[in-house]
C-alpha cells in the first residue's frame, strides 16, 4: 500500500500550512457562491422514468411533466344556493386567473348531454358557464347536476354534498410561491366555504418544505454526533473542531459541484450532504488515532505529524477509492437523480479525503504539541481500555 501514500502532499502541507489553508479557503469560497443558488427539486413527477417504456406511455409522461394539477373540493351549508355557488364560481375564477391555468373543469362549464326531440346534444351544466343567477337557473343547474351520470364522483361527491374543480397549470413557477397564492385565495373564502385543496402543487410544495427541514436537521444531527464522538474519543477541543471544519468544507465543495452542474437537491440527493459528513469524518479518526499515539515535542513536532499522517494515508486513500467506486456504480441507474447523487457524493468523499491529507496536517502543524499527560489520559480511559481488551478477540 506504500504506492498509495501521498507523502509529498502531507509533507508540503505541514511545511507550508498557510498556503494550504488559503488555497482551501479560496476553493471553498468559490464553491459557496454557486451553492447559495442551489434549489430543491420537489416535483415528485420528475422521478418518473422516461426510458424503456412504450412510446404512447412515454408521450403521456412527457405531457404530464409539462403541467401540474390542482383539485379543490368545496362543502358548505349554503353551497347549493345562489350565494354559495356564486362564491364558488368566484373562487374558481380567481384560481384560474392567478395560476394561469390552461384548462379548468368545474361544475358550471362541464358539458352534459341533453335530449332534444330524438337527438342528444351537448350543453353546459349552467347555461352561462358560470354560477346560476336566477332561481330558475339554479333549479335547472341542480337538475342537470343530479341527472348526469358522469358528474357524480367527478365534480360532485358521491353523497352530492360537495363540489369539485380541477385545474391544469403549466410548470415553471416555484411551488412554494404557488402554494402561498392558493392558500391566500382559499383563506378569503373560508368564512362561507369549507375548502380542501389537493394535487401536485400543494404536494410538491409540502415536499419542498420537508426536504429543506430534513436536510438541515440531518446535517445538524450529524455534526452534533461527530462533535460528541470525537470529544469522547480524544478529550480535546482540537479533536472536535478540526474534523468538523474538514467535513463541512468537503460538503461545501460537494454542494458547489452540484450547483455548478445545474442540478437540484432532490428526494434522492438530499441525503448526500449528511452522507459526506459521515463518511468524511472517518478519515480524521485514522489521523487522530495515530497523532495521539505518538508523544510530540517542539523539536520533532512536524516530523511526527508527517509520519503520523503518512502512516495512515494509504488507508485513507484506499477507503476513499472503494467508497467512490461503490457510489459510481450508481451511474448505471436509470433515474438521473440517482446518478447526480452518485457523482456529487463521490466529489464530496474525494474532497474530504484530499482535505484530510492536506488541510488537516496543515492545521495540526500550527497547533501546540499535545501534552504527554493528555495522551496518556486518552490512551488509558475506559474507552481505550475496553478496545484493548476486545481487540485480540476481534482480530482472530
Amino acid at each position: 500500500m506504500n504506492h498509495l501514500k501521498p507523502a509529498f502532499l502531507v509533507r508540503f502541507s505541514v511545511e507550508h500550512p498557510w498556503f494550504v489553508i488559503t488555497a482551501a479557503a479560496l476553493i471553498t469560497l468559490l464553491a459557496i457562491i454557486p451553492m447559495t443558488q442551489l434549489k430543491v427539486e420537489s416535483d415528485v413527477e420528475s422521478l418518473l422514468p422516461r426510458y424503456s417504456i412504450e412510446q404512447s406511455k412515454k408521450q403521456e409522461l412527457e405531457y404530464m411533466a409539462e403541467y401540474d394539477r390542482l383539485a379543490i373540493l368545496v362543502k358548505g351549508e349554503k353551497l347549493f344556493t345562489l350565494e354559495g355557488l356564486s362564491r364558488f364560481s368566484e373562487l374558481v375564477s380567481l384560481l384560474d386567473s392567478e395560476l394561469e391555468a390552461v384548462e379548468v373543469i368545474d361544475p358550471f362549464s362541464m358539458v352534459t348531454l341533453e335530449k332534444t326531440g330524438s337527438r342528444l346534444r351537448g350543453v353546459m351544466m349552467s347555461s352561462t358557464g358560470t354560477a346560476p343567477v336566477t332561481a330558475e337557473d339554479l333549479t335547472l343547474f341542480l337538475q342537470k347536476l343530479n341527472n348526469d351520470p358522469f358528474s357524480r364522483g367527478l365534480i360532485t361527491s358521491k353523497d352530492g354534498k360537495a363540489l369539485a374543480a380541477y385545474f391544469l397549470v403549466p410548470k415553471g413557477r416555484p411551488y412554494l410561491e404557488e402554494d402561498t397564492v392558493i392558500r391566500s385565495i382559499t383563506n378569503d373564502f373560508a368564512d362561507t366555504l369549507d375548502i380542501t385543496v389537493t394535487g401536485s402543487i400543494p404536494f410538491s410544495a409540502e415536499t419542498e418544505r420537508y426536504l429543506t427541514k430534513d436536510a438541515l436537521r440531518l446535517m445538524a444531527f450529524v455534526v452534533v454526533t461527530i462533535l460528541l464522538s470525537y470529544y469522547l474519543g480524544f478529550r480535546s477541543r482540537r479533536a472536535m473542531i478540526l474534523p468538523v471544519v474538514l467535513v463541512i468544507t468537503g460538503t461545501a465543495w460537494s454542494l458547489g459541484f452540484m450547483a455548478l452542474m445545474g442540478w437540484k437537491l432532490s428526494m434522492v440527493s438530499i441525503v448526500s450532504p449528511p452522507l459526506v459528513l459521515t463518511l468524511g469524518s472517518s478519515y480524521s479518526i485514522h489521523i487522530l488515532s495515530e497523532y495521539y499515539r505518538i508523544p510530540m515535542v517542539g523539536n520533532n513536532k512536524r516530523k511526527q505529524i508527517i509520519e503520523a499522517v503518512t502512516g495512515v494515508s494509504g488507508t485513507i486513500v484506499m477507503a476513499s477509492i472503494t467508497t467512490i467506486t461503490g457510489l459510481l456504480s450508481l451511474l448505471l441507474a436509470t433515474m438521473p437523480q440517482t446518478r447526480q447523487f452518485a457523482l456529487s457524493t463521490s466529489v464530496g468523499v474525494a474532497a474530504t479525503a484530499l482535505l484530510s491529507l492536506s488541510l488537516f496536517p496543515a492545521f495540526l502543524s500550527l497547533q501546540r504539541p499535545i501534552a504527554e499527560t493528555k495522551i496518556n489520559k486518552v490512551n488509558s480511559d475506559i474507552l481505550s481500555r475496553g478496545l484493548k481488551i476486545a481487540a485480540p478477540f476481534l482480530v482472530r
